[in-house]
């Protein structure tokens, strides 16, 4: 290993050992653990719904709840950690609640009668609502 900071002899070698090991093994069980919950989510909303496109539209949400989380660490400075992660994992079952919620009450307002854009409108309005009223109220 020349012009390296160590330098050993071939019999020797260095690797990443204790707390190091043991953060790197929990990160990646923790991401295994993500995206089997994931799947698992999609497989149990298509055999509710009956559909692969409801589920799709409802897992779409993830990304973007995602790349809010990572923005909001970046932004103010925290780093990913395995906190960090669970509560990413939480937020994406809070998410997926919401997707479920906002999809079936889009599909109730059809049921209804209204169109397609007039029931997304009218659900979008209807469901963030309480998320405004309760940020204005503990905010």
């Amino acid at each position: 290993m020349q012009g390296s900071w160590l330098s050993l002899q071939p019999a020797y070698s260095v690797e990443l050992g204790g707390t190091t090991r043991v953060v790197n093994e929990a990160f990646s069980e923790l991401s295994l653990a993500g995206w089997i919950a994931v799947v698992l989510v999609y497989m149990v909303m298509a055999v509710q719904y009956e559909s692969l496109l409801y589920p799709l539209i409802v897992m779409f949400t993830l990304p973007l709840a995602g790349i809010g989380a990572i923005g909001f660490m970046t932004l103010t400075g925290q780093s990913v950690s395995i906190t960090a992660i669970i509560g990413l994992i939480i937020l994406a079952g809070i998410v997926v609640n919401n997707g479920i919620v906002l999809v079936d009450f889009i599909n109730q307002l059809k049921a209804r009668g209204m169109t397609t854009g007039e029931a997304v409108r009218k659900a979008g309005r209807a469901r963030l609502r309480p998320i405004l009223d309760r940020l204005r109220t503990h905010g």
